[in-house]
């Protein structure tokens, strides 16, 4: 699967946000899926609304890789940029706490977001309190036979668990630790 992951945080900045997708992609590359990323030239200080250069941005990125789906790293104000281009590729929206409670307090923001999520194909939230924060966003909706309550997966935060560990690097480190032919549980 292509997959084109648009984001506002990812390395070589540092954060939680940065790291989150970070693992998600090293992790979806290790399964065959072919994904790029688009962190940059995202938002512009001069143009409003501020959005306005990811689309063009976004869009481009769409013509050249043709991907089968795009991964939104922030409803707002990227999930407005895949909003509106979601009849080329249909996207999935990534929701983190802080930013789907800040758009709560907007009347406008508010009513985008709920937008934004209705039309995603699916949503990611990081943790069961933000899926319930989206679940609520969501309750007021009609939904058809043609348009579905998109799901809501929970998607963790979690570092790398499997980090490439040599056989005989654990052999050394068992003789070392006294360990040899003991079972060790964690």
């Amino acid at each position: 699967m292509k997959i084109l992951l648009i984001t506002l945080e990812y390395p070589p900045q540092h954060g939680g946000v940065a790291s989150y997708y970070s693992g998600l992609i090293e992790e979806l590359r290790h399964r065959g899926n072919e994904v790029t990323v688009v962190s940059q030239g995202l938002l512009s200080q001069w143009l409003w609304p501020h959005w306005l250069r990811g689309y063009f941005t976004v869009r481009s990125a769409i013509k050249k890789e043709k991907p089968d789906y795009i991964f939104v790293g922030h409803v707002l104000p990227l999930g407005t940029v895949a909003y509106l281009l979601r009849k080329h590729v249909p996207y999935v929206a990534f929701t983190h706490g802080m930013d789907v409670l800040l758009s709560q307090k907007s009347w406008r923001k508010k009513r985008l977001v709920r937008k934004i999520l209705t039309d995603a194909k699916q949503i990611v939230a990081n943790s069961e309190f933000t899926h319930g924060i989206v679940d609520e966003i969501l309750r007021g909706q009609k939904f058809t036979i043609v348009r579905k309550r998109p799901q809501i997966f929970v998607l963790y935060p979690c570092p790398n668990i499997s980090p490439e560990i040599k056989p005989e690097e654990v052999e050394i480190l068992r003789r070392k630790l006294g360990l040899t032919g003991k079972k060790v549980m964690l």
